[in-house]
């Protein structure tokens, strides 16, 4: 058995170090010697990542959720999809009422997951003094209009 304080070898099962005097443990906890004091053993070190770098680590995956991926889905899905129902909206309205009408503003609205619609405003080209909304859902079919003198 060896001491675990300076690795000196203990013989007798001596209850002190005849060495540096540190107080023996009678049950050895391995069979190899500690290494002397001032000589430092060569130990394979883990692959992880240190914790004084995960902070930074937190830090860089918030900016890069934040600023890079986030607005990648929201050019990729809800740009286009506004796009896509200003057009519909300016369709459906040139065919029920016979004139061209233009959307001046159009926003997107999540109600439930999957479940969203867009809410345009829009005029007459002839008469841009009149203004109303009309709904789109998300199958992009306008399902209400608040044009004057309207049907439905």
């Amino acid at each position: 058995m060896f001491c675990t304080n300076c690795g000196n070898k203990i013989i007798n099962q001596e209850a002190f170090c005849s060495n540096c005097g540190m107080a023996v443990n009678m049950q050895p906890i391995n069979n190899r010697p500690v290494q002397p004091v001032g000589h430092q053993a060569i130990l394979p070190r883990k692959k992880t990542i240190s914790r004084k770098w995960a902070p930074t680590m937190t830090v860089l995956l918030t900016f890069l959720l934040t600023f890079l991926i986030l607005p990648i889905l929201f050019y990729t899905f809800v740009i286009p999809g506004k796009f896509w129902a200003e057009m519909k909206v300016e369709n459906y309205l040139e065919e029920k009422y016979g004139e061209t009408f233009e959307v001046t503003d159009i926003h997107h609205e999540n109600e439930a997951w999957g479940d969203s619609h867009f809410t345009a405003t829009c005029h007459p080209t002839k008469n841009p003094d009149i203004e109303f909304n009309t709904y789109v859902g998300s199958s992009n079919q306008p399902i209400t209009d608040d044009y004057p003198g309207s049907s439905n």
